[in-house]
Parts: C-alpha cells; structure tokens; sequence
C-alpha cells in the first residue's frame, strides 16, 4: 500500500509518499517558506552580458544573482539578432545553489491536470502509463484536429480517467494557451524584470506526484489540500488527520534526515556522505565472500545497493560529482554493472551521467544539478547543514498538538541560540490562543525545549 501525506505549518509545506510494504519513502515534496525556489518560474529578464567564450549571455532577472541562457536558447526566443540591453522571456531550469545564478530555458512548460502545454515545442509525448497506440492516435487526432501544430503537449496519464470525451483535454489546452498569451504580453508591455508566472507551486507538484506514483491513499492535516484533493481525485480516499500526518512516519523521515548509514535486506549497506564539491559513498558487506565466487557476489551485493543509493540521491535532489567505492569487482563484472546502471537506476534521462570505473575501483558519475538538496532548504546555514528550519517546524507541531489537546495556555520554550535570533528578526504569524515566550539556551545540544506549562484549571 502506497500512502501520501501532506502538511502544511507556518514553517513548511511538506509532501510524502511513503511505501508501507517496504517501510520507506519514495517521494518527498518540500517548501521552506522562508527559503523559496524559483525553480521553474517564468521570468521576463534583460540581457547584461553576452560571453562568447561561455557560449551564452548574463540576464538580469530581479535577484541578487544574475542568470545564465544558452546562445542556443537565446536562438529559439530571438533568432540571431538578440544584442545586450534586450528583453526576453525565459523559464528558470536551474535553480540558485550557493553562488551560483540560476539557468534559463527556452523549452517552457505550462502543467495542468490533464497535460504540458509546451509553447515552443511542436510533438505530441504521451505518459509512459498511455502505452495503447490506438488511445495515443485518438487523443493526437483531436488535439491536431483543435490546434494544429502551433505548439507542442505531453499528455499525462489523468487523461485516462476521461474516457471516450476529451473536452475537458480541449478546454485545458485552451486555457494554457491564453495563459502563455497573456504572459507574453504582460512581459511585452511591462518590461521589467520581474517573475511573470509561477509554475513550481507545491499544489501543482502534489497534483503531479498523484499522476506519477499509484497512491491508495491521502492524509492531511490541510482542510485546503483536502478540499483540492476531492475536487481533483475523486476516487482517491482521503483521511483527516487531527494532527501533523508525517507524524506517523516520523521514523522513516528522520532516518532519511539524519543518517548517512543505509541497509539493505541482504545484510550489506552504504555510507553516504554529501558534502559542498562532492559526494562519497562507501558500499560495505557483512558476508564473508569465498574466493571462488567473491567477483559474483560483489556485483549481487553492488547492484542491490545502487537501488537505495539512487533513491537517496533523488530524494535529497543531490546534484554534482558522485564518487562510490563498491565493493571490489573484476573488470567483466564492473562493465555488466556500469551498462545495468545506466538503463536501471542512473539514466540520463534522469540526469545522470556514469563516466566509469577508475583505476582505484571508484565508480564516478554525475548528476544534474537542478536545484538545493533537501538539506540546504530545511538549514539556515546550508554549508553546516544545521535543520534549523526542520527543528522549527517540529517545535511548531509539538505547541499545536500542546494547544489542542491540552488545557495549556502559556508555555516557555528553551530554543538553540541561533533559533532565538532567527526568531527575533523573523517573527513567525500563526492562529494561536497560546501564549509562547522563547528563551536562549546555550551551549545545549537539542534545538528547543518546552521548559515550563502554565495552565489554566
């Protein structure tokens, strides 16, 4: 059985598909609203440099950091006679990391329940679920029928829930395609540098995550995502929560937080260390391996743990660099394992790259990097990894949970002293009769502590 929760507090919006059977999550949807992406947002910018060296231009988008388009990009918007000083419309594929600007795309995307709307594109893609050609050949005719080839679609598997009618398909497309419209002429008749669209929010990535994985069912704490849930996906259970529903799996989510050292079934495991140029991960075993099938059972135990680091990798969005000590392997085996990688779990499509074995017996590989890991939008201070922000929202939760289901009425929390000053420069607004004063401890380990209730009889 395959459950998502969601959440939301005055810290975080959180999203989790967690797999029961094998006790682990699969997916994890995260917004810190005090650190907030723009990945996949639509912007208007103004070119400020063109680099012939780098193949590309600086544009100015409104942040403290200039992005980065490709000549190839600035080709497909412009054509050949784009010049410094221009305006283009552009959509953010790269997200800020460090001090590092954001990258820009020409290849816009506008999502919706039923499909992309793809202004710059010209194909028909189908959802690898439409696998029947004649489903696929239907719905192509009707949009062509409709639109031409004025622009390109890919359509997801909800279109299936349509049946035999695709108006409701139709209607949507329509409706993309007045949107991009009135993007292009607010960029046009503004021309600032400003975000015109926004793409990335956490309801189209949840609504996204119900398309992509068979989830049986839903609980949330939202009564705003419930809603959105059974106006969506009206066959999908859903259950309130009184409480946090990720409180459930806490276990599962603190072991993905706050270790770095994995299982598998078989006994044999990995440590995973991520740090700011690289990451590094050391495959071990418990097994005591004979010399005659030592190179067989290393590739067995190799390839059992590619699996899990793939997952961890995708869901902490870990970009750059990955170096993996496997356990010890013939040349034979380190080829057969490289070539099931790249179909299996470390796919291009996916954004990986495996470069091969070196000389030392280190797997090297890449991964694109789109965006903050997971560890960089809960911490204040990303390069210490520090989870601040996962302390507060779990500091929040806990005076909730004191506030509903208890007399409480005021209480004093000790917090970690770099927490205290957060919170005095950002105070956080939240519906509470609960009165909260918070005190800096120091030199203490733990992030925040409830030092005295007060309640009232």
């Amino acid at each position: 059985m395959v459950v998502m929760t969601v959440d939301e507090t005055p810290i975080l919006r959180l999203g989790l598909v967690i797999d029961l059977e094998s006790d682990s999550i699969k997916h994890l949807i995260l917004d810190n609203k005090f650190k907030t992406s723009i990945l996949n947002q639509i912007y208007c910018g103004r070119i400020m440099q063109i680099i012939p060296s780098l193949e590309g231009a600086f544009v100015d988008i409104g942040k403290s950091q200039n992005a980065f388009i490709r000549n190839k990009d600035l080709l497909r918007l412009m054509g050949d006679s784009f010049k410094q000083g221009d305006s283009i419309i552009a959509q953010v594929s790269k997200d800020i990391h460090g001090q590092k600007g954001p990258l820009l795309t020409s290849d816009i995307t506008i999502e919706g329940h039923y499909t992309v709307y793809l202004p710059y594109g010209n194909q028909v893609k189908f959802s690898k679920k439409i696998s029947d050609n004649s489903t696929r050949s239907v719905i192509e005719k009707c949009i062509r029928d409709q639109f031409g080839d004025d622009f390109g679609v890919i359509v997801r598997s909800s279109v299936l829930n349509l049946g035999v009618s695709f108006d409701l398909l139709i209607d949507e497309l329509k409706k993309q395609r007045d949107k991009w419209d009135w993007i292009v002429k607010r960029g046009l008749l503004e021309q600032k540098t400003k975000c015109l669209y926004d793409t990335n929010s956490f309801e189209n990535r949840i609504g996204e995550t119900v398309e992509l994985f068979s989830i049986n069912q839903v609980e949330t704490s939202s009564k705003s995502f419930n809603q959105m849930f059974k106006n969506d996906f009206h066959d999908l259970p859903i259950k309130m929560t009184s409480g946090a529903a990720y409180k459930k799996y806490l276990t599962q989510i603190t072991k993905l937080l706050f270790q770095n050292a994995f299982s598998a079934r078989s006994g044999s495991s990995f440590v995973i260390d991520t740090l700011e140029a690289f990451t590094i991960v050391d495959v071990n075993s418990k097994h005591v391996i004979g010399n005659t099938q030592k190179t067989t059972a290393a590739f067995e135990i190799n390839w059992e743990v590619s699996g899990l680091i793939a997952d961890y990798i995708r869901l902490i969005n870990i970009g750059g660099p990955v170096l993996i000590d496997y356990i010890n392997m013939d040349s034979a085996h380190q080829r057969l394992l490289i070539d099931r990688l790249q179909k299996d779990f470390f796919r291009r499509i996916d954004g990986f790259t495996v470069h091969g074995f070196t000389k030392l017996g280190i797997l090297e590989l890449s991964k694109k990097r789109v965006g903050p890991t997971v560890f960089d939008r809960l911490s204040l201070n990303a390069e210490k990894k520090d989870m601040y922000f996962w302390w507060l929202n779990e500091m929040f939760v806990d005076l909730m949970e004191l506030e509903h289901h208890t007399n409480t009425k005021s209480v004093e929390v000790e917090v970690d002293s770099e927490l205290y000053s957060f919170l005095r420069q950002n105070p956080i607004e939240w519906e509470t009769s609960l009165n909260v004063k918070f005190k800096a401890n120091k030199g203490k380990e733990i992030p925040y502590k409830f030092q005295s209730q007060f309640i009232d009889n």
